[in-house]
């Protein structure tokens, strides 16, 4: 306890709350919020796009099909709850470093295995670590399907990241702005070479609206940008695969380690 000064500002933390969060209790959002998220509904079918939209084959290049996965794959899916009647398929996009939900980064390992072998000694925090690549032919992949689910996310929205600026500056819309018609009509009249847009004059509930998707994009952008440094910077000495050795007469597996989500 201390005593406060006549006129000196009283700070509060509000705690690591979303951007979400922020807007339904307290009426306000935070822009680089570090404890933001964007939620989407997890599918296989949004996976297949998303591999498609980055160029994803599968080892015989040709589409990946993740809706006709393998047995073991789908008993994964299970463990991080993406799959059977307890599962939660609301998976999201971090603010932060941590820029994925391992739920979501361990299914993409999964789904893209070539074989149980190659996780079957992983822990399920392991899979969902970002910072614990297993192998080059696995990593790849997984991040690259995920840089096209952020940027198919991001897609989502009507306008862009720039639109959502200009109509915050008091501006219209860029791709409405500075439009320059022919010089001259269909009736022959000469037009202005620039149209100048009318400014904008947006209420107090737009502008907070406005703001609160412009920093849902503007995180989904940090997303994409940190997954495309990490594809460039993958380590050299990363190995090709983590499939273990064929057991030898007599030897059994080594028994899984580590605590789940």
């Amino acid at each position: 306890k201390r005593k406060v000064a006549a006129g000196e500002p009283l700070l509060l933390n509000y705690g690591p709350l979303s951007n979400d969060f922020l807007l339904m209790d307290y009426g306000f959002v935070m822009p680089g919020n570090e404890h933001d998220q964007v939620c989407f509904s997890f599918s296989l079918e949004s996976l297949e796009v998303a591999a498609e939209v980055t160029n994803v084959m599968s080892t015989d290049q040709d589409n990946l099909d993740f809706r006709s996965i393998k047995p073991w794959q789908r008993r994964w899916l299970q463990q991080v709850k993406l799959e059977g009647p307890s599962a939660n398929l609301m998976v999201s996009f971090l603010g932060g470093k941590q820029l994925v939900e391992p739920r979501l980064l361990a299914a993409c390992r999964v789904l893209l295995a070539s074989s149980e072998a190659e996780i079957q000694d992983q822990s399920l925090s392991r899979l969902g670590d970002l910072d614990q690549p297993l192998s080059r032919s696995n990593e790849v992949p997984a991040l690259r399907v995920l840089l096209g689910l952020a940027m198919g996310t991001l897609g989502q929205w009507p306008t862009t990241l720039g639109d959502d600026q200009a109509l915050l500056e008091g501006r219209c819309y860029p791709s409405t702005a500075s439009a320059k018609p022919s010089a001259q009509g269909a009736a022959g009249i000469v037009l202005p070479a620039e149209v100048q847009p009318a400014p904008v004059q947006l209420s107090p509930n737009a502008r907070l609206s406005v703001q609160f998707r412009a920093y849902k994009k503007a995180l989904l952008m940090g997303v994409c940008r940190a997954l495309s440094a990490r594809l460039k910077t993958l380590p050299t000495d990363l190995p090709y695969t983590t499939a273990p050795e064929p057991l030898r007469k007599g030897q059994k597996p080594a028994s899984k380690k580590g605590k789940g989500f």
